[in-house]
Parts: C-alpha cells; sequence; structure tokens
C-alpha cells in the first residue's frame, strides 16, 4: 500500500520548488517500483479471537446430510466477516465435508468436523447412526401379557444396515418389561417406552398397558321407530324394567353412541320430511341437557377417555365421506383423512391412539388405520371387502365382516385370517351361510356375532381361534346385531317376542347364547338396524 506523500523520506520541506518537485518525482518512481510485480493487497480485517460451528453436536442417519455454518468473532465476541473458513472431517469414513460445509454421512460411528481459519479452529462432533424402527408402532396388551417386538435397522433409504447387537431397554419397569429378544410384557395400566439400542443409534416404541376391566351392567339404550318414521333413544335395565326416552321427543334420531364411562350420550338428529333438528347433540345419559356440538354427521364414536368424538361426515354424497374428530366441548373440529372415497366407521381403538375406519371407493370396501391425528395412515391388506370393524380390547387384533364371514387381522396388518368356516384363507367364503356384526367380549376370549345358517337367524358365540360355543336367541325377522355387556357374561340383541303378535325388540341371553329373554314389547317399538353406530342397534351403557 502506498504511503502518504507526507510521510516519505523523500519530503523536502525547505529549498527551491525545483528541489521539492524533485523529490516529489523520486517518491512516485520509488511507488512505481515498489508495486511493480506485487499482488493487490487484501483490506485490513479486524483479528479473528474465536470461530464456532453450529450446530455444535448432532445425530445424523445414516445416507443422509447436514449443513453446518461458522461464525467468526472478536475478542468481543462481535462477528466478523471477510474470513475464508477451511473445513475437514477427522473420519472420511463416517463423514466427509465440502468446501461450503455440508457433511454428507457415509458410514456408522463418530467424527469431528473442524473449522479453520486465521489460525483459529471450531468443531462439531457429529455421531451418524442407523435407522431403527420398533414395531408394531403403537402397541398395547393387557396387564401380564406379552407380545414380541421387532426392530428393523437401516438407513435413512431403507437399506439394510448391520449396526452390531440390539440392546432393549423400557423406562417405565413398573409398567412394562423387556427380555433381551425384545420380549415385552404388560405389568401395571400405563405408558411405557420400550427402547432397542446399538452403538450409535436407538429406536423407541410407546407400549400402551390396559386392563381387562369388567363393569356392572346398567341401562341398554337402543332405538325404536314409531308408526311415524320418526326414530327415538331409549333405554331399559337388562330385567326390562324402566325402559326411558333419553332422545330428543319428536325428533328423528338417526344414531348414537354412549361415552366409555356411561355418563354421556351422543345422538346424530335428522331432518323428517323438512322439518325438525338436525346435527350432532351431546346429553347426559338420562337424555337431559342435550347441546348440539356439529352438523349432521355419522357413525359417533367416543374415544376412550371420553375428550372427543369421531365421526364421518358427508360432504356431498355418501360417495364422499371424510372422517373427523371434534372435542366432548364442541370446539377443535379436525379433519383426520380425505382419501378418495367415503370414510366410514370409524372406532377407537382401546388404548384411544389409533383410529380404524373403513373406505368404500373403486377398491371395493378396505380397512384402514391411523393415528388419532390422522397421521400415519395405513391399508391392511385383506383378501376381502370389510366392514364394521372393532378392536379387540387388549388393541392387538381387529375383527370385521364381508358380508358373508367374520374375518380376524393383525392390528399392524399381519396375519388376516377368517374366523368362520365358511370362509377360506384365499378370500373365498360360502354365501349358504352368512356371519356378520362381530363384537368382543370385555377379555378378549369370546366374540358375537349374528349367524344365518340353514335359513335361522340366531346369534353364534366363539372363540378367538374360531370354535363355536353356541347358537341362539328370539331372532326370527331382524338382523339380531349382538353385543356383550359390559361385565361380559350377558349378550343384549334385536330379537322377536316369542309371544304373539311376536312384535321385534331388544332381547338378552347369556354368554354361552342360552337362556334368552325378550325384554321388549311394545308394539311401536321396533328396533332400528344401525351398523354404523357402535354394538348395531342398541348399546349397553357401562
Amino acid at each position: 500500500m502506498l504511503r502518504d506523500f507526507a510521510s516519505s523520506p523523500f519530503t523536502f520541506t525547505g529549498g527551491s520548488p525545483v528541489a521539492a518537485a524533485l523529490g516529489r518525482a523520486m517518491a512516485g518512481v520509488l511507488a512505481a517500483l515498489l508495486g511493480c510485480g506485487s499482488d493487490p493487497v487484501a483490506p485490513n480485517l479486524d483479528p479473528a479471537a474465536s470461530i464456532s460451528v453450529t450446530p455444535p453436536s448432532d445425530t445424523l442417519i445414516l445416507a443422509l446430510s447436514i449443513q453446518l455454518s461458522a461464525v467468526v468473532r472478536d475478542s468481543s465476541g462481535a462477528p466478523l466477516s471477510g474470513y475464508t473458513v477451511t473445513w475437514a472431517s477427522s473420519d472420511s469414513t463416517v463423514a466427509t465435508v465440502t468446501a461450503t460445509g455440508r457433511v454428507v454421512s457415509v458410514g456408522l460411528g463418530v467424527t469431528t468436523v473442524i473449522a479453520t481459519t486465521a489460525g483459529k479452529t471450531g468443531s462439531a462432533v457429529l455421531t451418524v447412526a442407523p435407522l431403527i424402527t420398533v414395531t408394531p408402532r403403537r402397541p398395547s396388551m393387557f396387564a401380564g401379557d406379552t407380545m414380541q417386538l421387532a426392530a428393523q435397522v437401516t438407513d435413512a433409504n431403507g437399506a439394510p444396515v448391520d449396526a452390531g447387537p440390539l440392546t432393549w431397554t423400557t423406562g417405565a419397569s413398573a409398567v412394562a418389561t423387556v427380555s433381551a429378544s425384545g420380549m415385552a410384557q404388560g405389568v401395571a395400566p400405563g405408558l411405557a417406552t420400550i427402547s432397542a439400542q446399538s452403538e450409535t443409534g436407538r429406536g423407541d416404541v410407546v407400549v400402551a398397558v390396559l386392563s381387562p376391566a369388567p363393569r356392572p351392567n346398567r341401562e341398554i339404550a337402543f332405538l325404536t321407530e314409531g308408526t311415524d318414521f320418526r326414530s327415538e333413544v331409549h333405554t331399559i335395565l337388562p330385567d326390562g324394567s324402566e325402559e326411558k326416552l333419553v332422545s330428543i321427543a319428536g325428533e328423528y334420531a338417526a344414531q348414537f353412541a354412549w361415552s366409555a364411562d356411561g355418563n354421556r350420550i351422543a345422538v346424530t338428529y335428522l331432518e323428517h320430511n323438512g322439518t325438525g333438528t338436525s346435527g350432532l347433540y351431546l346429553s347426559n345419559a338420562d337424555g337431559s341437557g342435550p347441546v348440539r356440538v356439529f352438523d349432521v354427521v355419522y357413525a359417533p364414536a367416543w374415544s376412550p377417555d371420553g375428550s372427543r368424538i369421531a365421526f364421518s361426515q358427508c360432504l356431498s354424497s355418501f360417495d364422499d365421506c371424510d372422517i373427523y374428530t371434534i372435542n366432548a366441548t364442541g370446539s377443535g373440529t379436525r379433519a383426520l383423512s380425505a382419501l378418495a372415497g367415503s370414510e366410514q366407521s370409524p372406532q377407537w381403538s382401546p388404548d384411544g391412539r389409533r383410529i380404524v375406519y373403513v373406505l368404500i371407493g373403486p377398491a371395493g370396501a378396505t380397512l384402514w388405520v391411523m393415528d388419532d391425528d390422522g397421521s400415519h395412515k395405513e391399508q391392511l391388506q385383506m383378501p376381502v371387502n370389510t366392514f364394521n370393524p372393532r378392536w379387540s380390547p387388549d388393541g392387538k387384533t381387529i375383527a370385521v365382516d364381508n358380508g358373508t364371514g367374520v374375518w380376524l387381522v393383525n392390528a399392524d396388518g399381519s396375519n388376516p385370517r377368517p374366523l368362520t368356516a365358511n370362509c377360506g384363507t384365499d378370500g373365498m367364503c360360502d354365501g349358504s351361510s352368512q356371519y356378520t356384526v362381530p363384537d368382543w367380549s370385555f377379555d378378549g376370549q369370546k366374540i358375537a356375532y349374528q349367524s344365518f345358517a340353514s335359513n335361522r337367524l340366531a346369534v353364534a358365540v366363539s372363540t378367538v381361534a374360531g370354535n363355536v360355543l353356541g347358537q341362539g336367541g328370539h331372532v326370527l325377522c331382524c338382523e339380531p346385531v349382538p353385543q356383550w355387556s359390559p361385565e361380559g357374561t350377558t349378550i343384549a340383541y334385536i330379537g322377536t317376542d316369542p309371544t304373539p303378535p311376536g312384535w321385534p325388540g331388544i332381547a338378552v341371553m347369556a354368554g354361552d347364547a342360552t337362556g334368552s329373554q325378550f325384554i321388549t314389547g311394545a308394539q311401536n317399538a321396533i328396533p332400528t338396524i344401525s351398523t354404523q353406530s357402535p354394538g348395531g342397534g342398541k348399546r349397553w351403557r357401562p
């Protein structure tokens, strides 16, 4: 850089003007000689005191990359600009780094990425880990039950990775334990995080431990249809006494559902011949205090904790229905799915974390599950059309019917299998017999369903292995749509009064399909069939 003329050693402070001019000329020559052949000089920079890298540490899934940034600071901590940063990785077999600070993972392990400028260094410690996915993704079981967990170890693209042996641990041994091979066992009701861990990575899953909890029987609620085609919701005790109207008098009640504790009831009303109320109403168990919380919906279903209701809402037609949830307070309406077709029959898993539903579209009636917030939608592959899905009480299995037989499938979509003997695993069913509308006993050991075989309607009860324990009931004219009582020893169904004139109504029977007793008989109490509503045309109040 040229020095100022006034500071040049060739400056003359006295003498003639000629001498002064000569001095100025010599200074110019010297400046030209000094500048000849030299590089441009960079502008002055404030001294760098430190360099920091962000983030200072991180875990990166194998086959992914991350952008690091470096900030140069002076002694007071103020950021500086103009400095060139060079990057390097301490172990290029774990990760490489570009000249701009982008780190690309190439192998499992730990590496230090170093940023250098003006003799100062900063670093970030990066761990490259495999992607460990524990399945089932949202498992549940009863206390005392077991479930085999599995861990898939891959890179970010799904390619298998050898990460060495895995170690299984539980974050809440009082709720669930896990063996060295990944066998989880429920200890007490609650949630437990179980982890599969390698040297550098970890995968977690939250296990819900449930408890089969029989509750005393209270009322049975059912829909009746009068001569003017207006439907009402009534309740009756299991012995046939104290029948009461619990829907809004004079309105057309289409569907209903009890809350899990039996203290509230959700009822969907429709206009009748252009008059009357419509929409989703919530009321107390005795019908008092009805409050409209939403428009017309179908198949309302309460979450296990009673805080939300899932339902199907049809937009322009029954061919365009989506699943929603709403808070029991009437707030927080949320669309969970919008697949092409008609989404129907939502049912909460026993732990409240997932919802199963049926999608009716070009591919037929397919079975789907999703998380309670609408994420992780997954079709469960079945060899048949599926209707009337019902979770097992432990959340491990889903029962459906295909219009001809009853089927079971694991909640993760594995092992679809027929429960009734008229169907084969290939999906072929003998149509001369029909078994539909399954319902689980509270302990998950038995399944009741309506049976039509040898020209006889009946209620059938079988084990989960398909062993029929009994068939019976006063079912001469109507679909029985059986449903277990909360304490698990009684089944309510739609039957026909064995005494003339044989009006249809509500009947109960023992859990082995024996000892039928007709408990309603009013001539205008004609139960309606509503397979969209949990339990069909009736619903026990726990």
